[in-house]
C-alpha cells in the first residue's frame, strides 16, 4: 500500500489515525493531551512525527504501548521548537512552559506514569511500553518527565527491540532503569548517531539504562548526568554485554548510596554484575563519574566502573 500521512490536532484525530492501518505516518499539528494510553496494535507499522509539539499523558498511565509485533518509529521534523520543564525533588522533570528552569529542543512525549498493569506483572514503561516482539525506533524527538513505579521510566521493553539513532530520553525516573529498562532476551538494543539519555534517575539499578542482553553504543551516543544506587549510567545485568565504540560516552553520572557491601554505591558510570562484560574501543569513554555517599564523600566501589 502507498504510504500516507495524517496530520492530527486533537486526541480523537490521533486515536482515529492510529487505528487506520492505511495511515503510515501521523504528524502532530498542535500540542495534544491524552488520558488513555495510545496503543500500537499487533502488526501495526506506524511513524509518529512529533513535529515540535507536545504529546502529554494526563492520566496515571503509560503514554504509548507497542503491542507484540507492533512497530513504532518516533521522529521529529521540528527540532527547533522549545519546551520548558522544572525538575521536582525526585528528579522527575515536569512540564512548565511558563517558569520552567530546564529547556528541551524539539517535540516531546511527557507525563507518562506507569502505575497500572498493562500486560505485565509489574508497573513499567512510563513513556513507552514495548511488549514481547514489539519494536521502537527513535530517530528524533524527546521522551521527558515520565516515570514508572517499577521499571523503565522512559522506555520499558521485554523481548522487544529498541533502536535509537537519535532523540533524547530526559528527566525520567523509576525503581530501576530510570531512562530505559531493556530486558532484551536475545535481542540487541542499539544507541547510535546522536542518541542521548540524560538526567534520569533510578532508586536502585541503572539510572540511565538497565540492560539484560546486549546494548551497543556507537557514533556519538551518550548517557549523561544520570544517578542510581548501582550503575549511575548503566547497570549491565548478569551475563549481559555492553559495547562502547567510536565516540560513545558515559559522562557525569553518579552511584549514590549510604549503605555497606551490596547496599553501597557501585559503579558511577557502569556497574557490571556476575559474568557481565564491557568492551570499549575507539574513543569511547567513561568520564567524570563517581560512586559516593549522599553527603558527597567517596564510596569504595568503582567511580567509573564496578
Amino acid at each position: 500500500a502507498a504510504e500516507t500521512e495524517k496530520e492530527v490536532s486533537t486526541p480523537k484525530d490521533l486515536t482515529d489515525a492510529r487505528a487506520d492501518s492505511s495511515i503510515s505516518e501521523i504528524k502532530l499539528k498542535s500540542d495534544i493531551d491524552i488520558n488513555n494510553t495510545l496503543t500500537v496494535t499487533v502488526n501495526r507499522i506506524v511513524t509518529l512525527d512529533l513535529n515540535g509539539f507536545v504529546l502529554r499523558m494526563t492520566g496515571q498511565k503509560s503514554v504509548i504501548k507497542v503491542e507484540s509485533n507492533g512497530d513504532l518509529t518516533i521522529k521529529d521534523s521540528n527540532a527547533s521548537a522549545s519546551h520548558r520543564f522544572t525538575p521536582n525533588s525526585d528528579g522527575l522533570w515536569e512540564l512548565d512552559e511558563t517558569n520552567g528552569t530546564k529547556t528541551v529542543s524539539g517535540g516531546v512525549i511527557t507525563g507518562g506514569v506507569a502505575s497500572e498493569e498493562i500486560g505485565d506483572p509489574f508497573y513499567c514503561g512510563g513513556g513507552v511500553y514495548i511488549a514481547d516482539g514489539g519494536k521502537l525506533t527513535m530517530t528524533g524527538g524527546n521522551i521527558v518527565g515520565c516515570t514508572a513505579t517499577d521499571y523503565g521510566g522512559g522506555v520499558y521493553t521485554t523481548a522487544g527491540k529498541l533502536t535509537m539513532t537519535g532523540g533524547n530520553i530526559v528527566g525520567c525516573t523509576a525503581m530501576s532503569g530510570g531512562g530505559i529498562y531493556c530486558n532484551c532476551d536475545g535481542n540487541k538494543s542499539e544507541m547510535s548517531g546522536t542518541a542521548l539519555v540524560r538526567d534520569c534517575r533510578a532508586k536502585e539499578d541503572g539510572g540511565g539504562i538497565w540492560i539484560y542482553g546486549e546494548l551497543s553504543m556507537r557514533n556519538h551516543a551518550a548517557i549523561r548526568g544520570c544517578t542510581a544506587r548501582h550503575g549511575g549510567g548503566v547497570n549491565v545485568n548478569s551475563s549481559s554485554k555492553l559495547y562502547m565504540s567510536d565516540n560513545a560516552v558515559i559522562e557525569g553520572c553518579k552511584a549514590v548510596a549510604d549503605g555497606e557491601g551490596y547496599y553501597a554505591a557501585q559503579g558511577g558510570g557502569i556497574r557490571a554484575s556476575n559474568n557481565a562484560s564491557l568492551t570499549m574501543s575507539g574513543n569511547a569513554s567513561v568520564m567524570n563519574c563517581s560512586a559516593e555517599r549522599s553527603n558527597g564523600s567517596p564510596s569504595s566501589y568503582g567511580g567509573g566502573v564496578s
